[in-house]
């Protein structure tokens, strides 16, 4: 709960964010009305899916509820066992996952990584800041229940902290 208080005395809504890349995607992606059902942690995967309009997505790990929402939402899209363009953590984020996550970041530029909980535990909370300030990430968001990365080159090195 003191979490959650802190994120939402830190956090903005569109309006502070500086970047048209991440205002274009906080504006058209995650603020737009999608009837999406599920926990939090998953509508920001399908939002982030749907503005984005990836080709397949890789699961860290396949529950049924998530893959038949998946499934039912986004039939075209593949779940690929590795290699996906948007690669989704939804396993306890541990600081000892940092070095596999920015390995499958870097054999691809524009791969999409949103890792759920990120606030769950002191633990994921101490894995979030490695990767937030590692310096091969150029934008994080933080939407407290989930947390999406780029590694967009050319792109000014930016950490937002953003009200879902």
């Amino acid at each position: 709960m003191l979490s959650y208080l802190k994120f939402l005395w830190r956090s903005t809504n569109q309006h502070g964010v500086h970047s048209p890349f991440v205002y274009a995607y906080v504006t058209r992606g995650l603020y737009k009305a999608y009837r999406f059902r599920g926990p939090r942690a998953c509508k920001i995967l399908f939002r982030t899916l749907a503005y984005f309009k990836v080709p397949d997505i890789t699961i860290t790990e396949e529950h049924p509820a998530l893959t038949g929402l998946l499934k039912g939402y986004f039939p075209g899209i593949p779940i690929v066992p590795s290699g996906g363009k948007l690669y989704y953590f939804n396993a306890e984020l541990q600081p000892d996952d940092v070095p596999g996550l920015l390995n499958i970041a870097k054999s691809d530029p524009d791969r999409i990584l949103v890792i759920e909980g990120i606030h769950r535990r002191k633990t994921s909370a101490r894995a979030w800041k490695m990767i937030r300030t590692n310096p091969s990430i150029t934008v994080t968001v933080d939407l407290f229940y989930a947390g999406v990365v780029f590694f967009r080159e050319g792109q000014a090195r930016e950490n937002f902290i953003i009200r879902p």
